[in-house]
């Protein structure tokens, strides 16, 4: 049993491994995360900690996700209208600067024509930090940007995972709790990079079909910790790549 966070992947999907080989020693490599940074010992540097969606997406703690149209989602094959709060958010900060590029591409995602288009991204509000909930059911996983995601599912639950807001600090005195910005759908583009696949992955079919992929997909970046010693290569975590 293999958790994904141990070996930099920015979600806690825990998967069920068999590694098997005829002419040597099959076993997992040792991980290269813990969900506490380890110090340095007597044999080198300890693990680094996991990591967190907020550095994944390029995002800082507080920075609210970004509000999408999404194709062919809302009433008649139209697109799909942002949540009121989250359209009165993006049209008073358009100005205020344009989502951070992921920094394993250095580049701004493409657009995917059978998927959302990217919009400017709010501006952080101190009073907020956003969250992931898995689905809308009692018992689901709700993690802070500052961490690692849950399990990534979707199928007939993709349109629920979302992007919440809570407050950061209790209301003081008898003051009422200010109205919550409404939920966020998370975007393929978004749960494709939390799956350590490129911001500008070319995913085909439509959203449904989109999103079952990615859930499905076993994170690229644990693939290759697993594969790259049965391949007699060696994997670079900082450049994501298998150099013989």
């Amino acid at each position: 049993m293999l958790n994904a966070a141990d070996y930099g992947v920015p979600q806690t999907r825990r998967r069920a491994i068999l590694i098997a080989s005829r002419v040597r020693t099959a076993q997992p490599p040792p991980p290269t995360h813990a969900k506490t940074a380890e110090p340095e010992g007597l044999f080198g540097p300890g693990r680094t900690r996991w990591v967190s969606m907020a550095q994944a997406l390029g995002w800082g703690a507080t920075d609210p996700p970004v509000p999408t149209v999404c194709a062919g989602g809302g009433p008649g094959g139209r697109a799909e209208p942002f949540p009121s709060d989250s359209r009165k958010a993006l049209s008073t900060a358009r100005d205020r600067g344009t989502r951070t590029p992921h920094r394993d591409t250095g580049t701004e995602p493409r657009p995917n024509d059978q998927d959302e288009q990217a919009t400017d991204r709010p501006a952080p509000d101190p009073e907020w930090s956003w969250s992931l909930r898995s689905n809308n059911q009692a018992h689901a996983t709700v993690r802070p940007l500052s961490g690692p995601a849950g399990t990534l599912f979707f199928g007939h639950r993709s349109n629920e995972c979302t992007w919440i807001a809570e407050p950061t600090a209790p209301p003081a005195g008898n003051a009422e709790s200010p109205a919550a910005p409404e939920p966020i759908r998370i975007t393929a583009q978004e749960a494709g990079v939390l799956q350590t696949f490129p911001a500008d992955c070319p995913w085909a079919g439509n959203k449904g079909q989109v999103f079952s992929q990615i859930g499905n997909a076993v994170p690229p970046r644990l693939a290759a910790h697993l594969l790259a010693p049965h391949l007699g290569k060696t994997f670079s975590p900082d450049d994501f790549t298998l150099a013989a």
